[in-house]
């Protein structure tokens, strides 16, 4: 661990002066950014406003006047021993709107649920035998015709999608963790009001949909993915998640209508110069752990606001991205050595920049030139010997500078107060 010594002069510095701060851990913008792009929801729970919670009690059946109430609005009784749902069990509460039933021992021919007034209904994770014959949607004995969120994760049997027809409102479909969905039927996800579906960690191998109909957000993060494909003529996705798909190419992205595109945490080495040239009101990319060496071509894409690039393989910053909307840069985890003096300075709209944990001991002059808005600047884990490499001078918009682990020994007076006053350098 590296000691920084303030020489003694900077005791009797002004106000005009930086403040040092010796707090811990501060990296706010990577954080900030980290739950940014963690900001998934791929949890349904219910509200604890006007509930009542029974989870975890041993219950082996649900009476009909297990709750009674004109005013209970969410019931829980996740983690329990239940193997029935009776038609009848939820009428005492006419204004219930979620249930909770994950994690107990129901088979769907036992799921005999009658209400109007439930939204939202869980039965994630069942320990369920396994069922001889596939029960059809019009055998089945749900009633439930205004619920729009359904979550039906870790199926333990073969799944018929034409099931969540019995769920005519239905918004919000999550239906991960299961080997058993391995194929996704466009027939069976054509719903009028379907407009997110959640299918991580499943077992596709192949998404190729001539029809999306009216879906704007779709995940399918740890798949096993081989072929991907969706007709570009629907035009109303607009978030799509590949993350850890176990990609090598990038797959066909016709898609007009995507602001936000993860293709993390796969094995992309190369982006075609024509990769994005269809994406073009595409807000937010992110490639971090993939073994890129270059920057990607995204020259064209005018709305892009955040574009991440952490954990590849790039070594120089010699083509950078000229789009004028760019907001954060993340660059993290790279090989980089060296930055052109003229990379940076078509970005005036850029805040945050992270370029920690590269190579770097030196940055040009004037490298920021243009980047009148940068607020953010994390240099961390490089090899900078002095604050004076880093040539953030008359950066009059800086407002955090972190500098942890590099070779710095000390600060003097005269290089402080060549940093712009109203910023906070972070040196732990």
């Amino acid at each position: 661990m590296k000691t920084i010594i303030l020489l003694s002069t900077i005791i009797s510095i002004t106000k005009s002066i930086p403040k040092i701060s010796w707090e811990q851990d501060a990296d706010r913008m990577w954080i900030t950014y980290y739950n940014a792009i963690n900001n998934k929801q791929h949890l349904v729970a219910c509200s604890e406003e006007e509930s009542i919670n029974l989870h975890g009690l041993g219950l082996e059946k649900i009476p009909k006047d297990l709750v009674k109430s004109k005013t209970i609005q969410s019931i829980s009784l996740h983690k329990n021993s239940i193997r029935k749902v009776s038609i009848d069990a939820f009428e005492e509460v006419p204004l219930l709107k979620c249930l909770n039933l994950a994690h107990n021992y129901i088979s769907f021919d036992n799921l005999e649920i009658k209400h109007d007034n439930l939204k939202t209904l869980i039965i994630d994770f069942q320990v369920a035998p396994e069922m001889n014959d596939v029960i059809s949607a019009s055998n089945a004995k749900i009633r439930c015709p205004n619920v729009d969120t359904l979550s039906w994760r870790g199926i333990t049997h073969e799944f018929p999608l034409l099931w969540i027809n019995m769920f005519p409102k239905l918004k919000h479909i999550y239906l991960s963790d299961s080997h058993y969905i391995q194929y996704i039927n466009e027939t069976a996800i054509y719903l009028l009001n379907l407009r997110s579906l959640y299918l991580e960690r499943n077992s596709i191998d192949k998404f190729i949909m001539n029809n999306l109909g009216n879906i704007e957000i779709l995940y399918l993060d740890e798949n096993p993915l081989e072929e991907f494909w969706i007709n570009p003529i629907y035009q109303r996705l607009r978030i799509l998640s590949l993350s850890n798909c176990s990609l090598f190419d990038l797959p066909e992205l016709n898609i007009r209508s995507l602001e936000s595109l993860d293709l993390s945490h796969n094995q992309i080495r190369v982006v075609p110069i024509d990769a994005f040239q269809y994406t073009v009101l595409l807000e937010n990319l992110n490639l971090d752990n993939n073994v890129l060496t270059t920057i990607p071509p995204v020259d064209h894409l005018n709305n892009l606001k955040t574009l991440s690039l952490n954990y590849n393989l790039i070594r120089n910053i010699t083509d950078i991205v000229t789009s004028s909307s760019l907001k954060t840069l993340n660059l993290r985890g790279n090989e980089i050595d060296n930055i052109d003096v003229m990379e940076f300075w078509n970005l005036k709209m850029l805040e945050y920049l992270d370029i920690s944990r590269n190579k770097l001991k030196s940055l040009p002059p004037k490298w920021h030139k243009g980047m009148k808005r940068l607020k953010y600047l994390n240099l961390q884990y490089n090899n900078f010997i002095s604050i004076e490499y880093m040539s953030i001078f008359h950066m009059s918009y800086l407002k955090e500078l972190y500098i942890k682990n590099n070779s710095i020994t000390y600060i003097d007076l005269n290089t402080l107060s060549s940093v712009p006053n109203n910023c906070t350098i972070y040196v732990l």
